[in-house]
């Protein structure tokens, strides 16, 4: 009785040995890098209380086993999985490791103390820039690196300063190779453009100042060949480059491919209303008197109206600069004077006559039908009328009157209402555009019938863009695997 007792007490002895093996798992659940355990049972010794004995052949009697008592059991091991690999887990610590396989960190408490092995991972960096373990306060060890060769030296293992002064810093260096991705639509207004598709990459010199590099893609009228050009370079304060050095094309301080010129001569049909003096070679057109003007729109309040003042002489010859005397009159209307012009309506409340003001810095201006011209203008944020009047209306509108003078943009012949203006650019009879800075035109023959034969002249520094006109994909730059960029001696290498 006793004995099978004591087999009861050692079984749960050995089963309170798994539960707490198990216990220690489950506590450690979230325990960085802990390894599992698990326990193997062994059984006790057994007494023997009776020998076995064999076969007899005399008597005839079989052999039997011996009698053996087990005494219960024990904990043969508990075995640790080491070299088993745990889950990942995101911490957002650029710090934290994990090891992917049989290896271990080392760790330690100081360069010349005992060092340990651990797949804990789990680091910070401490205040002298030492990689160091969070929970004890080690520091990580490893090879360094020869500052000589840049080999790493494997040898007696240090702790790792990731922080030192060495590694706050690197060495500028130029940006070599960039990539430009995206997709192109043939169709796109933008392409088709004299101006082009914008497209921007960001590099950086040999200094490491960074600088935005812009380019303009447009089509050529075959299919699936662009033009890439290269139309400026901005720095990191948003300046451009041909302002900062003072050059009138970014040709001047960077290269991107070679010029090409391409020439094309069609036939062009004169503008209605425009007349050409073949003895003089002159074009002229008829236009109204706003047209006649450099600075018309740029210069004109809202709801105002211009108007040939009586009795200007007629005819009479303007030249490029002259200046011409235009009434100005109409009417604004309460609304746009406080919307437009951030004027308040103020109605007294003892019955006078309801004024406008605004503020001059601490000055408070009252704008009445009396009151100074220059107030009003000033009002109006635009200086420079002549016999300035103003109208305060009963329903909070204004009527003005003024004459203002127009700077005349080419030579122009007045005659009772009507400009003639002589057109410097050839090309603008025919109804070319002249903006943009590459395109030329040249007209080979004298018009005849309205009619003449024009050379369009487009000179393009850059490289050629070409897709595969069956797949749609992008097949090369350049001609080759990319396109080189050289500004201020520093080359880059750009993709398509």
């Amino acid at each position: 009785m006793m004995r099978s007792m004591y087999s009861g007490v050692a079984g749960l002895k050995t089963h309170q040995t798994k539960m707490d093996v198990i216990g220690n798992n489950i506590a450690n659940v979230n325990t960085v890098a802990y390894k599992s355990q698990s326990v193997t049972f062994s059984e006790l010794m057994y007494q023997t209380t009776q020998a076995a004995s064999g076969a007899n052949a005399v008597t005839g009697s079989a052999g039997i086993n011996a009698r053996q008592i087990g005494l219960g059991v024990k904990t043969g091991a508990i075995n640790t999985a080491i070299t088993s690999q745990g889950a990942s887990q995101t911490t957002n610590n650029p710090f934290d490791i994990r090891i992917t396989g049989s290896a271990f960190f080392i760790v330690g408490p100081g360069a010349g103390g005992d060092k340990f092995f651990t797949r804990d991972g789990s680091f910070y960096v401490d205040g002298v820039g030492n990689l160091a373990m969070t929970s004890n306060g080690y520091n990580v060890m490893g090879w360094q690196v020869d500052p000589e060769t840049m080999d790493i030296k494997r040898d007696t293992v240090s702790p790792l300063k990731i922080m030192s002064p060495e590694n706050m810093t690197y060495p500028p260096e130029a940006t070599t190779k960039a990539v430009v991705s995206g997709i192109l639509d043939k169709n796109d207004s933008n392409v088709l453009s004299s101006s082009g598709k914008t497209m921007n990459l960001m590099f950086f010199d040999k200094l490491g100042y960074s600088y935005t590099a812009k380019f303009a893609v447009k089509s050529t009228g075959t299919e699936g060949q662009y033009t890439v050009e290269l139309t400026d370079i901005i720095d990191s304060k948003n300046d451009s480059l041909k302002k900062v050095y003072n050059v009138a094309n970014i040709s001047d301080i960077a290269s991107f491919g070679s010029e090409s010129v391409s020439s094309t001569t069609d036939l062009y049909e004169l503008l209605d209303g425009v007349t050409y003096d073949a003895a003089a070679d002159k074009y002229y057109m008829k236009v109204g008197f706003s047209d006649a003007f450099s600075d018309y729109d740029t210069s004109r309040v809202p709801s105002i109206d211009y108007t040939i003042p009586d009795g200007t002489t007629s005819p009479q010859e303007l030249a490029k600069g002259a200046e011409f005397t235009l009434n100005g009159s109409g009417e604004l209307s309460k609304k746009m004077l406080e919307d437009s012009f951030d004027l308040i309506y103020e109605v007294p409340s003892d019955g006078r006559t309801p004024y406008y003001y605004y503020k001059d810095g601490d000055t408070v201006i009252e704008l009445r039908s009396s009151s100074p011209a220059d107030d009003w203008q000033k009002a109006l944020k635009k200086e420079g009328l002549e016999n300035f009047t103003a109208t305060l209306m009963a329903d909070g509108s204004v009527k003005f009157s003024f004459t203002q003078n127009f700077t005349i943009d080419a030579p122009t012949v007045y005659d009772s209402g009507t400009f003639t203006k002589e057109l410097e650019d050839p090309a603008l009879a025919y109804g070319l555009d002249t903006t943009d800075p590459k395109v030329t035109y040249q007209i080979v023959s004298a018009p005849e019938d309205g009619k003449a034969q024009i050379t369009k002249t487009t000179r393009v520094t850059g490289n050629t863009l070409t897709y595969d006109t069956t797949t749609g994909a992008f097949k090369n730059i350049a001609g080759g695997t990319g396109a080189p960029l050289d500004f201020n001696g520093s080359t880059i290498n750009l993709l398509g």
